[in-house]
């Protein structure tokens, strides 16, 4: 599949661009200090936000980082993606007009690394490090309910556990709210300039994507991103029991919420921006097992150009502010 984006025709001074140093860091020393930290999560959501935030230095481009690997290393299950990789995340400076963003890309996760959860670990190291004032944490996510099409951006300050794993039972229902108030004010030139040029790599249907936030009018629906311990997806027949918690589900921005509540008042703003990667499943007379394959079918062939939406909503939230 071919991952080329259409040009973008971003503001005059607005343009993101990387901004890589001038030698290659060590793959042991901390994160630069930025304004912004925007944090992806796999890999199509890494190459949006790279060819997105970072053009002309492709993700696999980006600098390893390592630091404290051992003591994260410890805590990792077997099968975690983490010790595949040997490292903690990736990670590339960006700059929007005068703004420094660090984009970084985490190998850790909620369902996947066993209970003692290092990737809440990470978000105290990589905050610390960082000093941002907002952090951001985006890429793909499953609708919950009909509102939210395939390629729709969700930015919500809420976000929500829904956990079923006897390891995170815990954690089932805590909810967690940013005070931050959303800048929108690239809203507007983001729908209707940015996001339909390389939408049309969607279904017909979806070529004009939306973003929603908390004073979109005429959403009725709950803005609130559910954290799942597992693999998630939503349908007609609610079979996941997601309907009235929050407008998409992914598996790992409550623990963001969850450490920035643990840090009180050294905690900086934080926020979601999540695509819409697949909708809710409506085909109510197939198995479970063959909803879950178009899920992730739908998921596999849209995945990076649904996450170019928030990779570009993600420079509006901060081109905004």
């Amino acid at each position: 599949m071919s991952t080329t984006l259409q040009p973008i025709p971003w503001p005059h001074g607005l343009a993101p661009a990387a901004h890589p140093f001038s030698h290659t860091p060590s793959v042991d020393a901390p994160l630069p200090e930025a304004d912004y930290l925007v944090v992806t999560w796999v890999t199509a959501e890494v190459e949006a936000l790279a060819n997105v935030m970072t053009p002309g230095h492709s993700y696999t481009a980006w600098y390893r980082y390592e630091h404290n690997w051992s003591s994260f290393k410890s805590q990792l299950e077997k099968g975690a993606p983490a010790l595949e990789e040997g490292c903690l995340g990736t990670y590339m400076p960006a700059q929007i007009g005068n703004k420094k963003v660090l984009c970084f890309k985490s190998n850790l996760h909620l369902n996947t690394d066993g209970p003692k959860l290092p990737l809440a670990g990470l978000w105290k190291q990589i905050i610390a490090e960082v000093k941002p004032k907002l952090v951001i944490t985006t890429g793909t996510a499953g609708a919950i309910g009909t509102p939210m099409k395939l390629g729709d951006v969700l930015v919500s300050t809420s976000a929500s556990f829904d956990c079923k794993t006897t390891a995170f039972k815990h954690l089932n229902g805590e909810s967690f709210h940013s005070p931050h108030v959303v800048a929108t004010k690239e809203f507007p030139y983001a729908t209707e300039k940015l996001l339909p040029i390389n939408a049309k790599k969607l279904p017909s249907a979806d070529q004009n994507p939306q973003i929603v936030w908390h004073d979109t009018s005429s959403f009725k629906q709950k803005i609130n991103v559910v954290t799942a311990d597992y693999f998630a997806f939503d349908t007609s027949e609610n079979a996941d029991h997601l309907a009235g918690l929050g407008s998409a589900v992914e598996t790992d921005d409550a623990v963001l919420g969850m450490v920035a509540k643990e840090l009180g008042a050294k905690a900086p703003a934080w926020m979601s921006i999540r695509n819409i990667s697949d909708p809710e499943i409506t085909n109510d007379t197939s198995s479970v097992s063959t909803q879950k394959n178009e899920a992730g079918k739908i998921y596999s062939e849209y995945a990076y150009w649904t996450t170019v939406g928030s990779a570009i909503t993600t420079w509006a939230v901060i081109a905004s502010e």
